[in-house]
C-alpha cells in the first residue's frame, strides 16, 4: 500500500476525530479539557498533512516508513472510535441534566402557584426550610424571612401545642395527618383560621414534613352567616306575621300552604288552619297546577334562584285582585319549601289603564290636531259672514230666520270640534279662576230642560274655587248630565254632589299628586254599566247609543286630565251609575264676582287684522267696519310689521289693537310677529287666535305679550267685546 495513501486517511481521521473533540466542548461545558484534546489531536492532523503535503510535492529525501505510518494510522483510528463512542454518553448525560432543570421548574411552578401555602420544615426543629409565594401572602412575610424562622413562631401561641403533638405523632407514624382549625399570626398580628393537612416526605436523601396550610376565612364566614340565618329563621316567624305584603310558604313537593301571614290572612279572609288545607292554586283561579308546575320548575330545577310574574288572586268571598307575585325556593325548618311574597298592584294597575286611555287619546288627537285647524278656519268664515247677514237682513227679513238656523248650525260644528280638540295638545285650557259652586247648577239643568230628569245639588257652602277653563268644564259636566238623562229614559233622579277633599282623603288615589283637590260627583239610578263595557266608555267614538258621537265621555276624559285631574266611574247594572271629577284647587281662595253683562254691538277704533285665509280676512274686515272700527288686513306677519310702521311713522294713525293667526303656513306666524312688533311699538295691544296650535301660546297669551286671545270660529259679538276690553284698558 502506497505510504501516501495510509498517510491521507490517517489526516482525515483525525480532522474527524478533531470535529466530534470540538462538538464535545458544548456538550460537555468542560472546556479546558476538550479544547486540550481538540487541539492536540488538530497539531497532529496538521502535521500529518505537512508530510503528505511534502511526499506529494516531491520534497523529501527517504521514503516514510509504511510500518510507522500504519501505526499512526491504528492510533488514528482509535482515536476516532473512542471519541464516538464517549460522545452518545455525554449527551445522555446532558439529556439527564435537561430533564432534571426541567422537572424542578415544573416543581417550583406548581410549588409557587399552589393555591395554598405550602411549607417544607425540618419535622424535629419545625424551622421553615422552604415556602411558596402564597405562604408569604397569607402571612405577609418575604420568602427569605421565613427561612430564617421557626414554623411555630407564624401560629398563635395557645396553638403551638396543638401543632407540636400533631408534628410528632406523624413523624412517629410517618404518615398523613390533619391538623383541623389553629390560627396563624401574620407579620401585623393578624390572626388567620387555617387547616393543616401534614406528611413526611424524602427530599434528597433527607426526611422532611411537608405542610399544605388551608385559608378556611370564608368558610368561617359562610358558617357565622348560617348561624345568623338560623337566628332569624327562629325569629321569621315574627317577622313573617308582621310583615305589610302577604307571605305564604308552600311545600315544594305538595305545594301546600305551611305558614301564612297575617296580612294575607285578612286580605283572603280565611283562617290559618282552612289555608293549610289549600294550595297556590286555590287561590289564584287563573293558574291551573300543571301552569303552575311549569312556572316553578326553574326553581326546581335550580336554574333560576327567584321568579316575578303577575297574577289574580281570590279572596274567599270570590272577589278579585290583582297581585305581583315574588317567588324562592327555601328550606324552612328541614323542609324543602318555596316563599312567596306578595304585592298588591290594585292601584298600578289602575295607572297602567289610565296611562292606556291617555295612549288612545292621544292617537285620535293626532287625527283630531290635523282637521281642527283647516275645519275651525272655514267655520269661521260661515259663523261670521252668517252673523254679518243677520244684521244686513234685518229682524224682518224673511231670510233672517234662514240666516239663524245656519248660525244655529256652525255653533253645533264649533261645539263638536271644540270636542275633537280636547283630545289634542292645542286644546290646551285657557284657566281663569272660578267658583264651581256658582255655575254647577246653571251647567247641569241646561241640558237636562225638557226631559223627565230633575237635579238634585248637594254642594259644600265653601267649596274651594279651581283654575280651570270655564268653557271646557261647562262641556265635561252637559256631557255627563247628557249621559244620566240617558241613561234614564223613563225618568229619575241625577244627584250632584260637590265638596273638598284635603291630602288626607287622597290617600287611595296615588295619582292625584297635589294636596288639595274639588270633587264632584255624578250620580243617577239608570240602566248602569255592565263590567265588560266599563274600561271602554272612555275610548274615542266608542257608544251604545244610536244617536251618540262617542265622543262625549271621551272628551270629558281629557278635559279632565289637562286640568291636572281625575275622572272615575263606577256601576252596577239595573242600580244606576256614579261619575267622580277631581279637580285640583286653586291657591287663590276668593274671586271677585264679575257679573256685569255688555250685549252692545258697536265698536270703534283701528284694527289690523293678520290671518292668511282671504275668506276669513274678508269677513272680519265687513263685520268690524260695521260696527264701526277701521279695518286692514295682512296676509302674513310680514306685511302686518310694514303696515303697522306705515300707520305709526307715516301716516301717524296707530292701530289700537292688533289681531295675529298664530298658524301662517310657510310664513311669519303670530308668535314671531308679536316680537317684532314689540321691537317696534313696546306698548303694542294683540289678540292670538288660533283654530288650533300646539303651541301654548292660547293658554299662556300674557306670556308671550298678548293681551288677549280668541279661538275660531269666533262669533262678531265675541271679537267686539274682546276688542272693547283690550281698547279700554
Amino acid at each position: 500500500m502506497h505510504p501516501g495513501l495510509i498517510i491521507t486517511i490517517s489526516v482525515v481521521l483525525q480532522f474527524v476525530a478533531a470535529f466530534f473533540a470540538v462538538r464535545l466542548i458544548w456538550i460537555t461545558k468542560r472546556y479546558t479539557s476538550w479544547i486540550l484534546i481538540s487541539s492536540a489531536v488538530i497539531l497532529m492532523g496538521v502535521r500529518r498533512s505537512i508530510t503528505l503535503y511534502r511526499i506529494f510535492s516531491g520534497d523529501i529525501t527517504r521514503p516514510p516508513d509504511l510500518s510507522a505510518e500504519l501505526v499512526a494510522l491504528t492510533i488514528s483510528c482509535l482515536m476516532l472510535s473512542g471519541i464516538i463512542w464517549i460522545a452518545p454518553l455525554f449527551y445522555s448525560i446532558k439529556r439527564s441534566h435537561e430533564a432534571i432543570a426541567k422537572s424542578e421548574t415544573q416543581y417550583r411552578n406548581l410549588f409557587n402557584n399552589a393555591y395554598d401555602a405550602i411549607y417544607v420544615i425540618d419535622p424535629t426543629t419545625y424551622n421553615i426550610l422552604d415556602c411558596n409565594v402564597k405562604a408569604g401572602r397569607m402571612v405577609k412575610y418575604g420568602i427569605d424571612e421565613l427561612k430564617n424562622m421557626s414554623f411555630l413562631d407564624i401560629n398563635q401561641p395557645r396553638c403551638r401545642d396543638t401543632i407540636i403533638n400533631a408534628l410528632k405523632a406523624i413523624n412517629e407514624k410517618s404518615a398523613n395527618s390533619e391538623i383541623p382549625e389553629v390560627y396563624q399570626k401574620t407579620k401585623d398580628n393578624k390572626l388567620i383560621p387555617v387547616e393543616i393537612f401534614a406528611s413526611m416526605v424524602n427530599i434528597e436523601n433527607k426526611i422532611v414534613c411537608l405542610l399544605d396550610v388551608h385559608d378556611i376565612s370564608d368558610r368561617k364566614i359562610a358558617e357565622k352567616e348560617r348561624l345568623r340565618a338560623e337566628e332569624r329563621l327562629a325569629s321569621f316567624g315574627q317577622i313573617l306575621e308582621d310583615s305589610v305584603n302577604e307571605i305564604y310558604i308552600f311545600d315544594a313537593i305538595t305545594l301546600k300552604f305551611i305558614q301564612v301571614n297575617r296580612k294575607a290572612r285578612e286580605n283572603l279572609g280565611y283562617s290559618m288552619n282552612q289555608l293549610k288545607e289549600l294550595n297556590p292554586m286555590d287561590i289564584e283561579p287563573e293558574l291551573t297546577k300543571g301552569a303552575y308546575s311549569k312556572l316553578i320548575e326553574p326553581l326546581q330545577t335550580g336554574e333560576k334562584d327567584n321568579i316575578v310574574f303577575t297574577t289574580v288572586h281570590q279572596r274567599k268571598d270570590q272577589s278579585l285582585y290583582d297581585v305581583e307575585a315574588h317567588i324562592q325556593r327555601i328550606t324552612f325548618k328541614t323542609i324543602p319549601a318555596f316563599v312567596a311574597i306578595i304585592l298588591d298592584i290594585t292601584e298600578r294597575k289602575q295607572m297602567e289603564k289610565e296611562l292606556l286611555k291617555t295612549q288612545k287619546l292621544e292617537s285620535v288627537g293626532i287625527l283630531a290636531g290635523g282637521i281642527a285647524h283647516d275645519f275651525n278656519n272655514i267655520l269661521t268664515a260661515i259663523l261670521g259672514n252668517t252673523e254679518l247677514a243677520i244684521m244686513l237682513s234685518g229682524s224682518d227679513s224673511k231670510v233672517n230666520g234662514i240666516l239663524k238656523n245656519v248660525e244655529s248650525a256652525s255653533l253645533k260644528a264649533r261645539a263638536l270640534t271644540q270636542q275633537l280638540l280636547t283630545f289634542s295638545k292645542g286644546g290646551e285650557p285657557v284657566k281663569k279662576t272660578i267658583v264651581i259652586s256658582g255655575i254647577l247648577k246653571e251647567f247641569v239643568e241646561f241640558p237636562l230642560r225638557g226631559s223627565n230628569v230633575k237635579a238634585e245639588f248637594d254642594v259644600s257652602e265653601k267649596l274651594w274655587p279651581i283654575d280651570a277653563d270655564e268653557g271646557q268644564i261647562n262641556q265635561v259636566i252637559s256631557n255627563l248630565a247628557i249621559n244620566a238623562q240617558q241613561a234614564m229614559p223613563q225618568g229619575g233622579v241625577l244627584n250632584v254632589k260637590a265638596v273638598n277633599l284635603h291630602e288626607q282623603d287622597l290617600e287611595k288615589i296615588p295619582s292625584l299628586k297635589q294636596k288639595e283637590y274639588v270633587k264632584i260627583s255624578f250620580t243617577d239610578n239608570g240602566i248602569g254599566i255592565s263590567n265588560a263595557l266599563l274600561p271602554k266608555i272612555f275610548d274615542p267614538y266608542f257608544t251604545t247609543k244610536q244617536k251618540g258621537s262617542g265622543l262625549g265621555l271621551a272628551s270629558s276624559y281629557s278635559i279632565v286630565k289637562n286640568h291636572g285631574g281625575l275622572i272615575t266611574v263606577e256601576s252596577e247594572l239595573d242600580v244606576g251609575a256614579s261619575f267622580h271629577i277631581y279637580l285640583p284647587a286653586s291657591s287663590t281662595k276668593t274671586v271677585k264676582n264679575d257679573s256685569k253683562k255688555d250685549d252692545h254691538l258697536y265698536g270703534g277704533g283701528r284694527v289690523l287684522i293678520m290671518d292668511d285665509e282671504e275668506d276669513i280676512r274678508d269677513m272680519a274686515n265687513k263685520s268690524l267696519s260695521h260696527i264701526g272700527y277701521e279695518v286692514e288686513c295682512a296676509v302674513d306677519g310680514i306685511e302686518a310689521i310694514e303696515l303697522y310702521k306705515r300707520s305709526k311713522v307715516l301716516d301717524n294713525k296707530p292701530f289700537d289693537v292688533v289681531i295675529l293667526d298664530l298658524t301662517i303656513p310657510g310664513s311669519m306666524g303670530g308668535e314671531e310677529t308679536i316680537k317684532k312688533l314689540k321691537e317696534i311699538d313696546p306698548a303694542v295691544k294683540a289678540v292670538s287666535a288660533s283654530g288650533y296650535s300646539n303651541s301654548p301660546v292660547m293658554a299662556n297669551f300674557e306670556k308671550y305679550g298678548f293681551n288677549g286671545c280668541i279661538a275660531k270660529p269666533f262669533k262678531i259679538k265675541e271679537i267686539n267685546k274682546l276688542l272693547i276690553k283690550i281698547i279700554k284698558a
